[in-house]
């Protein structure tokens, strides 16, 4: 009885484990093979060279996130069909033609709670929009498949294999609780990180995973991740969890203060609490008339 208790720890561990192991055998071997060729790209790719060019610098930032989300996604489809023998449905990668309106509910719910923060801020006078620039449209783009490529990698590790680990001992709290916690604890070297903000991550992580748990799919939390990453970086112009941006809207920081998160951005802010608090209440609205969780019910 005590091994089936410790059976889906163990399988959260496991995937942790590979889910690690790809990326150490992806970025390390990128990173030796930058070393050996000494070329720029590579070399600005991995940190070992910087870049001032915006375009140059967004286009390696890319190649980047496409080489470390390869590997989140490895961990977990390698763990779900080679050792636990299961289907990709497992992980939310349902069926697109049933589910596809899930992702544009999720992008309306990023939208609408990175919307709900600049409001709060606005609202403080802590920030305000000082004008439209249309000139970073190229470098908007190259981060626009960036922040794609994040939200696939993310949610699929995050919601996806961790979620599916644990979801055997059908307790939720254990299902949504720790892999959120994970999800918050990924982000502790960015820049800026403070308590808040760590906190701001374990609740997003914990509202992702509900959205995961009530519709089944990876979809709606894969759109609501990329949206609120998007439209908080390259539209409004805030730094995304310690990561300055290129955006649309030019905005000014009047004053740091407790909404505002410093240089790790709104997450770090009480803004983004209150904007996670009003849309789980909406979401949770949303299914009202859903009893059952579709992702206890997916094999």
């Amino acid at each position: 009885m005590q091994t089936n208790k410790l059976t889906p720890l163990l399988r959260f561990i496991l995937c942790l484990i590979l889910t690690l192991g790809s990326m150490l055998i992806l970025m390390g071997s990128f990173t030796l093979l930058a070393y050996l060729t000494k070329n720029d790209f590579m070399l600005t790719m991995v940190g070992l060279k910087t870049t001032t060019d915006p375009i140059k610098r967004a286009f390696t930032l890319l190649a980047a996130s496409l080489l470390q989300n390869t590997a989140l996604v490895a961990g977990p489809v390698i763990t779900t069909l080679c050792i636990w023998k299961k289907n990709l449905s497992g992980l939310g990668l349902t069926s697109l033609k049933q589910d596809w309106k899930d992702i544009l509910t999720g992008l309306f719910l990023g939208f609408a709670g990175i919307t709900i923060a600049l409001i709060c801020l606005m609202a403080s006078g802590s920030a305000k929009i000082t004008g439209v620039t249309t000139k970073y449209t190229t470098v908007i783009s190259i981060c626009f498949l960036s922040y794609v490529a994040v939200a696939l990698g993310e949610e699929i590790l995050s919601r996806g294999g961790l979620m599916l680990a644990l979801k055997e001992s059908k307790n939720p709290l254990l299902i949504l609780g720790l892999p959120s916690l994970v999800f918050g604890f990924m982000h502790l070297g960015n820049e800026g990180v403070t308590p808040l903000a760590i906190i701001n991550l374990v609740g997003f992580g914990l509202y992702a995973s509900y959205c995961f748990y009530r519709s089944g799919n990876i979809y709606l939390p894969i759109g609501f991740h990329f949206a609120w990453n998007f439209v908080q970086g390259n539209i409004y112009g805030f730094h995304v969890s310690g990561i300055q941006n290129y955006s649309f809207l030019k905005l000014d920081i009047v004053k740091e203060n407790i909404f505002t998160g410093g240089a790790f951005g709104p997450e770090g802010g009480l803004g983004v609490t209150i904007a996670l608090i009003l849309i789980f209440i909406l979401t949770r609205f949303y299914y009202r008339n859903r009893s059952e969780s579709p992702f206890m019910k997916n094999k």
